[in-house]
């Protein structure tokens, strides 16, 4: 917006109030058998400390208030066969970094600087039952969800995986995911459809904890 509606562009000291990351909903698990539960997720994120400027052709400024959409789904959980959730929610790509973000939510959060970081509409995911310590995921989004590079004859589903595998008493924490074709934001190349691989480490030893992501991203060429 208007530049001289920025304090901070204009005086040299000045107070703020940042909102990094205010959010309301709801989240639970509800037994419905001895074996399978019924799992649901909504939720919001809200500005709450000043709302969106917006700017018209005239250079009014109007505040609204901002709401965004994130995870929502609804599921089925078998203690035995694993989870089954459609909705809108974070690829298990994105899912896979664990806790190795220590700036998440933050102005140094990774999501500025690498591609993988998506929360994709119309998806059917499932995840297995933990298996010595490790997790199998697995995401598809449905058809209706376009993506606007592609010709109506290459139309194809995105897709994402991934491999857990979690040791909280050895504090070992190992994934490998991957997406295919999804439509996201890139931070370096803004929004694309994309295929990325992440590899993810850590490892706590006392009071000291190793992390380690590696990443590679390429865009999706329409043949």
């Amino acid at each position: 917006y208007k530049k001289d509606l920025d304090a901070s562009a204009n005086d040299e000291e000045y107070t703020r109030l940042q909102s990094n990351a205010s959010r309301f909903g709801l989240k639970g698990e509800d037994e419905l058998t001895a074996d399978l539960s019924a799992v649901y997720q909504i939720e919001w994120g809200v500005d709450a400390d000043q709302g969106l400027d917006t700017v018209d052709a005239s250079g009014k400024v109007t505040n609204i208030e901002k709401i965004t959409q994130r995870n929502r789904y609804v599921g089925i959980k078998s203690q035995q066969f694993g989870t089954v959730k459609i909705g809108k929610y974070d690829t298990y790509t994105k899912l896979a970094q664990g806790e190795i973000d220590l700036f998440n939510d933050f102005a140094g959060d990774m999501a500025f600087t690498i591609a993988g970081e998506n929360r994709i509409n119309n998806v059917i995911g499932y995840e297995s039952p933990k298996f010595m310590d490790t997790q199998i995921s697995l995401m598809t989004q449905t058809q209706d969800t376009v993506s606007t590079q592609a010709k109506p004859s290459k139309i194809k589903n995105g897709s994402s995986v991934s491999i857990v595998h979690q040791n909280e008493e050895m504090g070992l924490y190992v994934a490998l995911a991957s997406d295919f074709g999804i439509d996201g934001d890139t931070s370096l190349f803004r929004k694309r459809e994309s295929n990325t691989l992440r590899l993810v480490g850590s490892y706590k030893i006392a009071d000291l904890t190793l992390n380690a992501l590696y990443s590679m991203s390429s865009a999706v060429v329409d043949t």
